[in-house]
């Protein structure tokens, strides 16, 4: 995250990261469980629609990283995250775990959904 000036910082913060990404992944994988059954989680991660629709998702998203066009947010959603910034640390880990969890679950997807199933 490069956000701690010293070693001491830099590892306590790697390990909330780490620690945000497992509360993540089993609160959602619960979730999903406790909601649909235990092999949601596995069938939707192979799910050939799931997966076209969520690379066509990510296209759009490289191609405005690339400049083809820009995405804005709501001008409060912007207010709101930018206050929330400021507050400090734990939240911005949290939501970087987030969005780890989120673009990396097509990869993970069978691995933890077939360990929630064990």
């Amino acid at each position: 995250t490069k956000r701690s000036a010293g070693r001491k910082g830099a590892v306590r913060t790697a390990i909330l990261y780490g620690i945000s990404i497992i509360v993540i992944y089993v609160a959602a994988g619960l979730g999903i469980t406790l909601a649909f059954g235990s092999d949601a989680l596995n069938n939707l991660s192979t799910n050939g629609v799931f997966n076209f629709v969520f690379f066509v998702l990510l296209a759009v998203f490289g191609a405005s990283f690339l400049g083809a066009f820009e995405i804005r947010l709501p001008h409060a959603w912007i207010d709101r995250a930018d206050a929330q910034a400021d507050r400090g640390g734990l939240t911005g880990i949290f939501f970087m775990a987030a969005t780890l969890a989120l673009v990396s679950f097509s990869c993970t997807g069978p691995i933890i959904g077939t360990l929630l199933v064990e």
